[in-house]
């Protein structure tokens, strides 16, 4: 069964190299390659043969079709949701995976990842999907309209802690060019061409009051813009204030 499996093996078109020595125990690799995308992968004999046995040729994971029916309906039953449920409350399973070395080394991989052009170009055409957008609406909408989940989420986003890290990783951001030139390119294609800051009744209301005390302000616009100015198509960009007053020759925003 071995000898003709490794004949077989021998003139097959997609294993690269094989082992000129088979030995019982050993765990053999083969050096194999993708039928469809010819990406090279290192892989247990056993597993090749029987892959290849049953669909013909071999496919790496990444060109492997996906179809999750049972694994779809292996989640939708309740008592495997319980499962989950029960190991995330077990203080040593928590301890293990939520813990600052596990988070560093998934954001290192998550990190190194998108550095892989195709794989972030496949990530974003799957993020513009129509049904992609549809299921993550819906799973906020019924995460929003639970009201003990609201409460936890407005606590933590009112605190001063999560307020000032915010604050601090959205200016650290703004200083980098590139993704600042980013969201102005997103800005410029989402809005329409020569619109001027759209004033809120809040802010008319506010207007009013500083002309009725005299005091000198600027309205929205060019003067209430904070980072770089942009302009084009006689609109602006940046961050906009809804209003700016002057105060000891000193902007007040």
């Amino acid at each position: 069964m071995r000898q003709n499996r490794k004949k077989i093996l021998a003139n097959d078109k997609q294993v690269i190299n094989m082992p000129t020595v088979f030995r019982r125990g050993h765990n053999i690799k083969l050096l194999v390659a993708c039928i469809q995308c010819s990406c090279e992968y290192t892989i247990g004999i056993d597993s090749y043969w029987n892959y290849r046995k049953k669909h013909g040729v071999w496919l790496c994971l990444k060109c492997r079709p996906k179809d999750r029916t049972k694994l779809n309906a292996l989640y939708a039953t309740e008592e495997y949701k319980q499962k989950f449920r029960d190991l995330h409350k077990d203080p040593d399973y928590v301890s293990r995976v939520h813990n600052d070395a596990v988070s560093k080394k998934i954001g290192e991989s998550a990190r190194k990842s998108w550095q892989d052009d195709d794989k972030r170009e496949n990530q974003l055409a799957h993020r513009r999907k129509k049904q992609f957008k549809d299921r993550v609406s819906k799973w906020a909408k019924g995460k929003w309209a639970d009201t003990a989940y609201r409460a936890k989420q407005l606590e933590l986003r009112s605190s001063d802690e999560y307020v000032v890290a915010a604050s601090e990783r959205s200016r650290a951001l703004w200083q980098n060019a590139e993704y600042r030139k980013k969201v102005i390119e997103i800005l410029d294609k989402a809005r329409p061409k020569s619109v001027p800051p759209q004033i809120s009744s809040l802010q008319l209301l506010l207007y009013s009051v500083l002309d009725d005390m005299g005091i000198e302000y600027y309205k929205e616009g060019l003067e209430t813009i904070i980072g770089p100015i942009i302009t084009s198509n006689n609109r602006f960009e940046g961050y906009s204030w809804d209003c700016c007053m002057v105060h000891n020759n000193k902007r007040i925003y």
